[in-house]
């Protein structure tokens, strides 16, 4: 029997003992008062408790289930400082630190995994803080090094073992990557994109199949970067019939927008109506972009 069962039980008796010893005084109402008080107390504890083990659901009062709703209120109400600032990105905490703090913060980083987010590198590259920024630089030096030698490997086992998918694959991502992380130069770029148009190209005689969603988007992006912007729109087109989806949709429009062809961005938007995909919040605020701006 628990404390609370205990206490009103306890109540009772001696409500009742009070009450006997009272029988012919007008004190003994007083004593109905703490009889009908443990009785509602019981009634509001035990009749909850005893439905629920009738239904065989939890117990409203399972002291594990309020220790654990109390750690959850500790937590909304005072987070744990040291943990949650780590879940702040490196541009929100440039933007309130001082420059030996953001200097601190990115060699943390930096020291924990050099191989950060692209994003995470450009804003310390940009940071009005010198010593930040050439902080930044000798890692995209680093950075940029082990990307193009994780490209040149795969590129050797690639070369010697053409038609093995596998490898194909691990070099087309490990290409994506070295060109996501934009630390190359304008000549780089332009030879790094013809090498992927390359390797696109030998993917597509594996096998249609082979060349995803993604590829295709990827793929028009190199097209357009080596200035081939026809065959980057050909390419979008035939994104579209392969993998008709809003992604392949807003690629093609996208492109027609950057190439300022009005005619093929009209055409594409009267294709897009006719095959009634569902469009998401995000590309409905593209489209609307793309059409109010003059072409």
């Amino acid at each position: 029997m628990d404390a609370v069962a205990l206490i009103l039980l306890t109540n009772t008796l001696a409500a009742g003992l009070y009450f006997v010893l009272n029988l012919k005084r007008p004190e003994r109402l007083l004593a109905l008062f703490f009889l009908i008080l443990p009785g509602l107390g019981f009634a509001i504890y035990f009749i909850p408790m005893f439905w629920f083990r009738i239904t065989q659901h939890h117990n409203l009062y399972d002291e594990s289930n309020v220790r654990l709703n109390l750690q959850q209120e500790d937590f909304t109400h005072a987070p744990d400082v040291a943990v949650e600032i780590n879940e702040v990105s490196f541009h929100e905490a440039a933007t309130v630190a001082s420059s030996q703090e953001k200097r601190a913060l990115l060699m943390g980083i930096l020291r924990h995994d050099l191989m950060q987010s692209p994003e995470l590198l450009q804003s310390a590259l940009a940071d009005d803080d010198t010593e930040t920024a050439h902080y930044a630089a000798s890692a995209s030096l680093e950075i940029n090094r082990r990307l193009k030698n994780t490209v040149q490997d795969y590129e050797t086992h690639h070369y010697a073992d053409p038609a093995n998918l596998e490898m194909l694959r691990n070099l087309l991502d490990a290409m994506a990557k070295l060109l996501e992380y934009a630390l190359l130069t304008e000549r780089e770029h332009y030879f790094y994109c013809s090498k992927q148009n390359d390797l696109y190209q030998q993917l597509e005689k594996l096998g249609p199949e082979f060349v995803t969603e993604s590829d295709l988007i990827s793929w028009c992006e190199a097209l357009l970067a080596i200035q081939r912007p026809h065959e980057a729109l050909a390419k979008a087109v035939s994104g579209n019939q392969r993998h008709p989806s809003e992604t392949t949709w807003l690629n093609r429009l996208k492109l027609t927008y950057q190439l300022r062809d009005r005619d093929a961005f009209e055409a594409a938007m009267a294709e897009f109506l006719q095959a009634r995909l569902v469009v998401s919040e995000r590309g409905l605020n593209l489209i609307r972009f793309w059409k109010e701006r003059t072409l």
